[in-house]
């Protein structure tokens, strides 16, 4: 990635606004190799302010492929900060740059959640679910959107009598 990855012009500015980057060599560092769970590199871990994780790469890609996946990680940071808006800003912005990949339809399920989480409104996930089922049928996200419809309980009067 060293060669190709970083160097790209895109991936260079969006790391440079938007993270603060360290490089680990997992031979100088092997308590970090336990800490952070690396199993195989590149391994990009993507802490919130706080430390805590909020996405995790693991092996090599292509600038683009980079650039959507870090997008992602931003959005869900933005999500995990209650900040529903600008998540779902960096959501669409993926399904426009890289319409029809699989980090479109990942950012569609993502963008749902994000909606759903400023209105309360399950139309709002149900909205980006269905088109995400529509331009992705066969992603794992569209898998994961389909949830099944579920009965509302009755009221307890109701189940004794």
């Amino acid at each position: 990635m060293d060669t190709v990855t970083y160097p790209d012009p895109q991936i260079a500015a969006l790391i440079t606004e938007s993270f603060v980057p360290v490089k680990l060599m997992v031979k100088q560092h092997p308590e970090l190799v336990h800490e952070f769970v690396v199993s195989w590199t590149p391994h990009i871990v993507l802490l919130d302010g706080e430390g805590r994780l909020i996405q995790r790469l693991e092996g090599w890609f292509a600038p683009q492929a980079l650039h959507a996946q870090l997008s992602i990680g931003l959005g869900k940071g933005d999500l995990a900060a209650e900040r529903y808006g600008e998540a779902a800003g960096r959501f669409e912005a993926v399904v426009a740059q890289h319409p029809h990949t699989e980090w479109a339809a990942e950012a569609l399920y993502w963008l749902g959640a994000a909606r759903y989480r400023k209105s309360h409104e399950p139309v709002d996930l149900l909205t980006e679910w269905k088109r995400l089922q529509a331009e992705a049928p066969y992603s794992p996200w569209a898998d994961r959107s389909r949830v099944p419809a579920v009965k509302s309980p009755q009221p307890a009067e109701k189940r004794d009598a």
